[in-house]
């Protein structure tokens, strides 16, 4: 590469006759080192050994692995076309135009394309995973903290100072002494520094209100402008045929209705606990404006003041920017003020460590991008891309078409995603079970051991014509067959496997692969520490032993591989 950049910079090729600034440079190495490293694990040793199967390889891997934009698709492969036209100024170059065609045959620009797909971005795992981990630990766990003190303080305002005969500012300095006496006995434990006065307390009510926002956002389905429709008491609690609670909630629909129409969602009990917490912190905004609806806003920051009077005031929705803003400024009070691990940055299309910038349409996609991907989710058709049934979501929302559209495009990714991670797991050796070791056999002789001149996708499509459902299980993948069932032996008519009984380490479905390798890793350290532990019976320590057995050899055949 020192070569490519020496010559962008002084030496340009006809193709580029001014030579390139440092900066544009700097991002161009950038992409290169990315793409370089990519070709190392493939087992190229300079670029002179980059043929089209890899480069299909890199860009599936893009696209579906690091889930990259089109935009930013489109970019990257712009660098490497041009690596390959400065070929007459590096040593070993690339030998071949990528692709065999062509940059602008092969990659369209944004301007020229007539673009259907969803451009919002799912929101990835780390950060996913931390800011709703924190927003559902304020809905559930502190918001009772919270809500609690809220409530002593408009006791203590009430009962101690509103009546007092003394001008508004000396209320307030009367208040302001005896609520640092209330906040000494809060246990807020999950702030790095404790609350001490009531305007530390008036911080994490919006933070509450913050994280009930995102709660709803993040476990309904819901638009945002549906968001903003809310009002209280919009949910109905109702029972399954077999007893099990149902939760739906009322919304209003904007978008291609006109003036709007009522529609329905399924939720989890979170959304719900989340939208019952948001009617407690908004009743004498909702009494005021004599409006029911949850997101009222009188355009001051002085909501939860228990003095706060909202007489005379002109109240209004929240607008979606201001709802943005507070999500971010949760990220941001997490990472300060939280005792708890910091919401993880990304690295943005140049490399640079920043914070996620969060938006609220990103949930919705989110949340049909994880449903996608849940263990156990059915891939039917296999990689037919045929409509893919979600076993442990089924109903999780209503009839609206368009998640139903946003849930089918994200089964469709997560077919490509698993087959194709499953293709280049094959190909390193890299899956162990019964049914893996079929596999990896039935592998061998039909690419003779020469995976690696075959693009993933091509494997995958033969992954697609084994005649078998694949179900993606949280400890292996399951190639069901229920004549050789183990879950489903009782009752072989069952064309699903059953997730309770699933046994991956004797079952002949089973495919354990890469993505299994930690967690098989993590059983066999806890079957050894039990086996270990003094308390453990003889009896005991016989049945740790078969089972040590067990996952050590599927362990090893996955180390072995490697």
């Amino acid at each position: 590469m020192a070569e490519y950049a020496y010559a962008r910079l002084y030496n340009a090729v006809a193709t580029h006759d001014r030579e390139s600034e440092w900066l544009t440079l700097h991002n161009e190495l950038y992409i290169l080192k990315s793409f370089s490293k990519y070709c190392a694990s493939q087992g190229r040793q300079g670029f002179y050994e980059v043929d089209n199967n890899l480069l299909e390889r890199y860009l599936d891997y893009t696209m579906y692995v690091e889930c990259k934009t089109d935009d930013r698709i489109y970019n990257i492969f712009r660098i490497i076309y041009r690596l390959w036209e400065y070929s007459s100024r590096i040593t070993m170059p690339l030998t071949n135009m990528p692709f065999d065609r062509p940059f602008n045959k092969m990659f369209t620009n944004k301007k020229d394309r007539v673009d259907t797909e969803n451009r919002t971005p799912p929101i990835p795992e780390p950060i996913y995973t931390a800011i709703m981990s924190a927003a559902l630990d304020y809905v559930l766990e502190y918001s009772h903290v919270i809500l609690d003190t809220w409530e002593q303080l408009h006791i203590l305002w009430h009962s101690e100072i509103a009546d007092l005969d003394l001008s508004e500012s000396m209320k307030t300095k009367r208040f302001t002494i005896v609520a640092k006496k209330l906040m000494k006995d809060v246990n807020s434990g999950w702030l790095k520094k404790p609350i001490q006065t009531y305007g530390d307390l008036y911080v994490e009510l919006q933070q509450l209100r913050t994280a009930c926002t995102l709660t709803i956002l993040a476990y309904s389905g819901i638009r945002t402008t549906e968001l903003l429709s809310l009002t209280a008491g919009c949910y109905i609690k109702d029972f399954s045929v077999d007893g099990q609670s149902i939760y739906y909630i009322n919304t209003i629909l904007h978008k291609h209705t006109g003036n709007g129409r009522k529609d329905t969602w399924v939720v989890i009990e979170e959304v719900v606990t989340a939208i019952k917490t948001i009617e407690t912190l908004t009743i004498k905004i909702r009494e005021a404006a004599n409006d029911q609806r949850l997101m009222l806003t009188d355009g001051s920051n002085s909501s939860f003041s228990v003095n706060k009077k909202f007489t005379g005031k002109t109240f209004s929705e929240y607008t979606m920017e201001a709802i943005v803003y507070q999500i971010n400024n949760f990220r941001d009070h997490c990472n300060k003020n939280l005792d708890r691990p910091p919401i993880p940055d990304w690295c943005n299309e140049f490399g640079v460590s920043e914070p996620w910038a969060f938006n609220a349409r990103q949930f919705r996609r989110t949340l049909a991008r994880f449903i996608a991907r849940q263990p156990f989710g059915v891939i039917a058709g296999m990689l037919q891309y045929k409509h893919v049934e979600v076993a442990i979501f089924q109903g999780y929302a209503g009839e609206e078409p368009e998640w139903n559209k946003l849930l089918k495009q994200e089964k469709v990714l997560a077919n490509v995603d698993i087959l194709g991670e499953l293709a280049m797991d094959l190909s390193q050796g890299m899956v162990a079970g019964e049914f893996g070791t079929h596999l990896k056999s039935q592998f061998n002789a039909e690419f003779r051991g020469r995976a690696e001149d075959y693009p993933p996708s091509q494997i995958a499509k033969w992954l697609a014509n084994t005649n078998k459902a694949l179900f993606v299980g949280k400890f292996n993948f399951c190639f069901f067959d229920p004549t050789k069932a183990i879950c489903t032996s009782r009752n072989p008519s069952i064309e699903k496997p059953i997730i309770n009984f699933c046994q991956p380490g004797n079952c002949s479905n089973a495919c354990i692969s890469k993505r299994h390798k930690s967690l098989w890793e993590a059983q066999l350290t806890q079957a050894h520490e039990f086996y270990r532990h003094p308390k453990t019976s003889v009896f005991q320590k016989h049945q740790l032993q078969v089972e040590i057995l067990s996952l050590e050899s599927v362990v090893q055949e996955l180390k072995e591989a490697e």
